[in-house]
């Protein structure tokens, strides 16, 4: 079987959309998302917000025992765009606590980062302990780097200790309005020996408009719900039960979320 885990961001109870960074809502994610988790006994991908957690951290830190329980976890890193990974005093801070954090869980695998989130990644490189992965992503078209091949190789040309996360939903995206960046076989061909993780969605809205409320939008999709081109195009990779799989598209929380999410992961079970 794939190693396979559930983003806790795209958990989202029906008939909601409310404010991620929202200290309510981001611990009902978190605590629905290590639900499902465990009863399909996969692992779960953790959104870290740097302000958020160190404002917050007696609440994460309440978390570790049942966090602990988990077959194994990932850390996506995030930053505001006013707040950046730097090489100040108050990175320097969340990256110890964070560390502090993950040794605590025993179980955490590695961490992603969007470029765009980083002015500079020299306290970054702490993170990576034994066997755990600190790793930039591809990003979309909103994010103000990161989201073409020439930054890509740079940035990893320049900090050898950063591995490589590959966004299906961000890939593609960027093809549709620049057709001569890579596909998503030409990157793991190209990064094979960086590529630690693959992040799993469409870049579509596919959901029923009455799934939540009105207003809700979304560029993660469950493939499940796709046409399954991203998926196809998944299968030309040879290698990928050694890479980290996470599902990006969203998991309603409810029983068709949880039909789907089934699909997802029987899909994602065939890849090789």
């Amino acid at each position: 079987m794939n190693k396979i885990f559930l983003r806790d961001a795209g958990v989202i109870k029906e008939k909601t959309n409310k404010k991620y960074f929202n200290k309510l809502e981001f611990f009902l994610r978190l605590e629905n998302a290590i639900y499902l988790s465990k009863k399909k006994s996969i692992g779960l991908q953790i959104t870290i917000n740097k302000n958020f957690f160190l404002e917050n951290i007696q609440s994460f830190n309440k978390k570790i025992k049942e966090l602990s329980s988990l077959k194994a976890i990932t850390i996506h890193l995030h930053a505001y765009y006013n707040s950046l990974i730097n090489k100040q005093k108050e990175t320097l801070e969340f990256v110890n606590l964070l560390n502090k954090f993950s040794s605590s869980l025993k179980n955490v695998r590695g961490y992603c980062i969007h470029p765009d989130n980083v002015k500079n990644y020299l306290f970054l490189q702490k993170l990576k302990i034994k066997k755990r992965y600190v790793a930039i992503e591809v990003t979309d078209l909103k994010s103000r780097s990161g989201n073409n091949v020439l930054e890509i190789r740079n940035i990893l040309k320049n900090n050898k200790f950063l591995d490589l996360v590959l966004d299906s939903s961000h890939i593609e995206q960027i093809r549709e309005k620049f057709p001569k960046e890579l596909t998503i076989f030409q990157y793991f061909k190209e990064f094979k020996n960086k590529v630690v993780e693959i992040q799993i969605s469409s870049n579509k809205n596919l959901y029923e408009k009455n799934i939540f409320t009105k207003n809700f939008k979304t560029d993660h999709s469950l493939l499940s719900l796709s046409n399954k081109k991203i998926f196809n195009d998944l299968m030309k990779i040879h290698g990928l039960k050694k890479i980290n799989l996470t599902i990006e598209g969203v998991v309603p929380f409810n029983d068709y979320g949880f039909s789907l999410l089934n699909k997802e992961i029987n899909l994602l079970n065939k890849l090789k």
